[in-house]
This record gives structure tokens, C-alpha cells and sequence, in this order.
């Protein structure tokens, strides 16, 4: 094969690892494996294909031969090295690594995985400058606008040009530089259509419905076209004046996203940051729950989950699920052993395994209500009642929000979610929360005893 056929497959091999293909960026691997098993090039592609198939001990070991055969200043292989080294949690070597990339050329990417570094341990300011760098080697991209916005919204900075950045997407970057002219230069209210957004789970709507009240009180006229899962709650928010279906045409002067509410605002009430909506349950649904529970055992009600969101397969390495929001379910039930509670199960589709692993922990029966998945507003009403709920966050803890009733939030490493801050116990975003943080390098042990001593603290301590 020629060097220019060599090129092409490289070629390919690049773009499937920046569209994060992982299973063509391996193919492409192993074709120039077969052809050319000693170049450079098969290096490069073979420990990118091994980055995203989440093998960086190979990664390394591939940049590594490389390395001994190229000048040390192609620095390609050294932002795929500080990856992998990153990924193997040797963050100091990989702040190394890559800032000897940032210090020698103009490479607006190892400025970004230079701040991923600094984001993984938890020091978001130095994050927030490299982000700024980023910016500033980069104006134009989309992903630095956005890591811009995260980092000040995880140290609880939010104005309006974080919300400019935090909305700033393709396809609908539009919004932020349309939304302050027609709102700066309108004499009258408005009728403005807020429409949800595809790309948010169930919770984030109801997180972003805080916003509502600010922007009623300038008196625009407000439609909403909700998800239909919880077009029943929102029914009751009373800041939204009509409802429109998902086919419906509107007339409104101006269509958003419910990210994009924030955009609304002017300077002063960007810097807010406002308690979420407060919603009733339904009475026959509070009725029918307070029945079921107590045909389950006596309180308190503990209501537990231990994983949000699918189960991809690049978050398994080397057999563990190392999903974002996840506790190993066994680890949970340790932390709540010996707890004269009556525990419920909310994991939606829990396998088999994980519950049998949490009841083995546990070391009592806990009840399937998984169930309640399906309805949010059984859902509201059962997590309106029971004392507590334990869990990563997911949907529910955005429920909890609405009673208001506090949830015990367990939350991952690295931060994934800018609401519950970096540090702390509790965040302005979730009042009502009261978060237990899995330690560097991915330790459960202090947060679970903990969330033991807490629980023991408020319900069983004796006199």
C-alpha cells in the first residue's frame, strides 16, 4: 500500500475519533495495523481507537513506541499521551504532559483537556482560565462556549454572558443574539412560546421552569409546549397562560427553549438564582399512594436508587460500570444496613443483579416500585410522602424539589452536573438537597458513613 493510500486511512482514522466513532476508529486501527504495524501514524490512530473504546493502559503503551521514534514535539501523540494518563487517573503526569503541548503552540484543544484535568480534581478555577484560553486560541467553537458556561455555573457564577455561552449551540445559537434585542427594544409584553428541549431529561425541564416567574413578572404572555411526561404537572405552574400540542403553530413574537429562559433576563436578575417551583400533588394520587405504603411496612419510608441514565458501553471498563450517576448498588446498601426502615425501590428497569446486590447489602427485603417510573404524578405524590430519598440524581430529586422536601443526592467524580456546585454540602440550585460527593478516584466510603451517621442522627438516635 502506498503512503498516500497510508494518508487516506489515517485520514479516516482521525475523523472517526473526533466524532468519537469507536468502533470505525478501531477498524481503521487494525486496517493500518495490518499494512503498516511500525508507522507513526498506526500508532496514532491505534491509541486514539484505544482512548474510546476506554482501554488507555493501551493507549499509552501505543504512544509510547511512538514516541521513541518521532521527535518529541509532535504533539499530537502528547495530547493523546496526557489523555490516556488522565484516564488512567495519573493527573499530574497528564497536567505534564499537556501543558508542555499548551506552552509550546497555539493548539486550542490541549488547553481544553488541560482545564478537563484541573475540572477532574475538583480546582475549577484554574479550569475556568484554561476554558478562558480555550476561548480565547478559539472563539468560534461551540464546545469551549459551553465548558465556559459549566465551570462558572459549577462555582455558582452565573450572569448573563455565562448564559449567552450556556445556550450557545448550533442549533440554536440563534436564541442568545436574538432574545436581548427583541426584549431591550419592545415597548409592550410580549407573547413569548417556550417549547421543550429534546436534549434534557425529564428533571432538567423542571429545573429550568424557575426561571418563569422573573419573566411573567415583566408581563409578557407566556405558552409553553410541554414533554408530554410531564404535561400533568405543568398544567399546574401558574406562570404558563395557554398550552399548546406538539403539532400546534404559533404566533408568538418569540419561540425558546427552556435553557434558553434565562436569556430573558436582564444583567441584574441573570446573577439570581432562583428557588424552584413549588407544585401541589394531586389528592387521589396522595390518597391511593398512603395506602400502598401502608400495606408495605411502617415508617419512615426510605426511597432509594443507585443509577440515571442508560448504561452505554464506554462507560464499562474493565467489567465495572463506571457510569456518571452511578453507586454500586451493594456499596448503598451498606451505608443503610441495619436501618429500621421500610426501604423502596425506584430504579427504573433494575436488573436482576443490581437488586439482588442491594438486598444482599441491605440485608433486608426492599419493595420493587419501579413501577412509578411510568407515572410521574404517582411518581410526585409517593416521593411527596416518604421521609426520604436516596439516590443519584435523576428525576426524582427534581421532584423532591417541587414538594419541597429535602433528597440525599449522591453525586459522582468528576462533577457532572453544574447545579450541585464542586464542593459542599448543599448548593443554591437544589435548597432543599443535601448532597454526599463519591471521593477522587472514585471512593465511597466517607460519603456512605456519612449518609449513616446522618440517617442515625435524625430518625434513631436514642435520647
Amino acid at each position: 500500500m502506498t503512503k498516500v493510500e497510508i494518508q487516506s486511512l489515517f485520514d479516516a482514522g482521525l475523523k472517526a475519533w473526533e466524532e468519537k466513532n469507536a468502533h470505525l476508529c478501531l477498524q481503521i486501527a487494525n486496517k493500518l495495523h495490518a499494512i503498516a504495524p511500525d508507522d507513526v501514524l498506526t500508532h496514532q490512530i491505534y491509541a486514539s481507537a484505544a482512548i474510546l473504546n476506554n482501554r488507555p493502559d493501551i493507549a499509552l503503551l501505543r504512544v509510547n513506541a511512538a514516541l521513541e521514534t518521532t521527535p518529541a514535539n509532535y504533539y499530537p501523540l502528547l495530547l493523546l499521551k496526557g489523555e490516556a494518563l488522565r484516564l488512567s487517573w495519573r493527573h499530574d503526569e497528564a497536567e505534564v504532559c499537556i501543558k508542555e503541548v499548551v506552552d509550546n503552540s497555539k493548539d486550542s484543544d490541549a488547553c481544553v483537556k488541560l482545564a478537563t484535568i484541573y475540572r477532574d480534581k475538583d480546582n475549577y478555577e484554574q479550569a475556568h482560565v484554561w476554558m478562558l484560553e480555550a476561548y480565547r486560541r478559539a472563539p468560534k467553537s461551540f464546545r469551549r462556549y459551553i465548558n465556559l458556561a459549566f465551570c462558572a455555573l459549577v462555582t455558582a457564577q452565573p450572569s448573563t454572558q455565562v448564559f449567552r455561552w450556556h445556550a450557545s449551540r448550533p442549533r440554536r445559537v440563534f436564541c442568545a443574539d436574538i432574545c436581548t434585542p427583541i426584549l431591550t427594544h419592545s415597548t409592550q409584553a410580549l407573547h413569548l412560546h417556550v417549547h421543550h428541549d429534546m436534549d434534557l431529561g425529564l428533571g432538567d425541564h423542571l429545573f429550568y421552569m424557575r426561571y418563569l416567574p422573573l419573566v411573567k413578572a415583566a408581563g409578557h404572555h407566556i405558552s409553553y409546549t410541554p414533554h408530554p411526561k410531564i404535561a400533568s404537572l405543568m398544567h399546574r405552574v401558574p406562570y404558563i397562560d395557554t398550552f399548546l400540542p406538539l403539532d400546534a403553530r404559533t404566533d408568538a413574537d418569540l419561540v425558546l427553549y427552556e435553557t434558553e429562559l434565562p436569556l430573558l433576563l436582564n444583567a441584574q436578575q441573570a446573577t439570581i438564582i432562583p428557588d424552584s417551583l413549588v407544585l401541589p400533588p394531586l389528592e387521589e394520587e396522595l390518597k391511593q399512594v398512603q395506602a400502598l405504603l401502608q400495606t408495605l411496612g411502617p415508617p419512615p419510608y426510605f426511597a432509594v436508587t443507585w443509577t440515571a441514565g442508560p448504561i452505554h458501553q464506554q462507560y464499562i471498563r474493565n467489567g465495572s460500570i463506571t457510569l456518571p450517576r452511578r453507586i454500586e448498588p451493594a456499596v448503598l446498601g451498606s451505608a443503610l444496613k441495619g436501618l429500621p426502615a421500610t426501604f423502596l425501590v425506584l430504579q427504573r428497569q433494575p436488573n436482576t443483579e443490581d437488586y439482588a446486590a442491594f438486598e444482599q447489602a441491605l440485608g433486608t427485603k426492599a419493595h420493587d416500585l419501579s413501577a412509578f417510573n411510568d407515572d410521574l404524578e404517582s411518581m410526585f405524590a409517593l416521593l411527596s410522602l416518604v421521609e426520604e430519598y436516596i439516590g443519584v440524581s435523576n428525576t426524582n430529586s427534581h421532584l423532591r424539589n417541587l414538594v419541597p422536601k429535602h433528597a440525599r443526592v449522591l453525586l459522582n467524580r468528576p462533577t457532572q452536573d453544574w447545579a450541585y456546585l464542586a464542593h459542599g454540602k448543599t448548593s443554591p440550585w437544589h435548597k432543599e438537597a443535601l448532597l454526599y460527593r463519591q471521593a477522587f478516584a472514585g471512593d465511597w466510603q466517607e460519603a456512605m458513613a456519612t449518609l449513616s451517621t446522618d440517617l442515625i442522627a435524625q430518625y434513631f438516635k436514642t435520647p
